[in-house]
């Protein structure tokens, strides 16, 4: 199965007043963390970004196609891009991604559109694997003003795979994406 990874390094970073992906982290990028991550599991990587800077990673970088719309754009542009049916979608802010975890999402995603998890009951609609069939449901929702990722995922065959802190196989740093000053400084060793 060809699997594409898009990395969605497209936010305003107005949290961390400037562009989160291109910080770093233990002496490499953010979004180098995830690259490192995907490119043992992924055919093709992709990033998602308006900023020319990303290019210094030697892939494919895409504006959106339809501007200043979120996650959902990106997602939408990523797919768009896409040469692939299954897509790993992964924001360029989780640097703590792991290949295992990954791997998990994979293998249940084969009946559906999208697959996605939660932890201890928080959903995580930026970390998932995401089916290019998807693509047109993502553009009415783009048309009709709707641009919560969580309400598209409903319209579409989808499953969200629960873990918890009793997952021993399942370290919590994971789901941490970081989008402070403060955050950066607390991972930094």
């Amino acid at each position: 199965m060809q699997v594409a990874a898009i990395i969605l390094a497209g936010g305003n970073s107005s949290r961390m007043g400037e562009d989160k992906g291109l910080l770093e982290l233990n002496g490499t990028p953010m979004i180098g963390h995830v690259i490192n991550t995907l490119k043992d599991i992924a055919d093709d990587i992709l990033i998602v970004s308006n900023n020319e800077a990303y290019q210094q990673f030697g892939l494919p970088v895409y504006s959106d196609i339809i501007p200043n719309k979120g996650p959902i754009g990106g997602i939408y542009t990523g797919l768009v891009k896409s040469n692939t049916e299954v897509n790993i979608v992964i924001s360029c802010d989780s640097p703590f991604m792991t290949t295992s975890f990954i791997n998990k999402l994979l293998a249940h995603s084969c009946a559906q559109e999208v697959t996605i998890s939660s932890y201890n009951g928080r959903v995580h609609p930026t970390i998932g694997i995401y089916n290019q069939s998807i693509t047109p449901t993502l553009k009415q929702q783009i048309d009709n003003n709707e641009f919560k990722l969580m309400s598209t995922i409903e319209k579409v065959r989808h499953q969200i795979i629960p873990f918890s802190s009793t997952d021993e196989a399942i370290d919590p740093i994971i789901f941490s994406n970081i989008n402070t000053q403060q955050e950066l400084l607390k991972y930094q060793k």
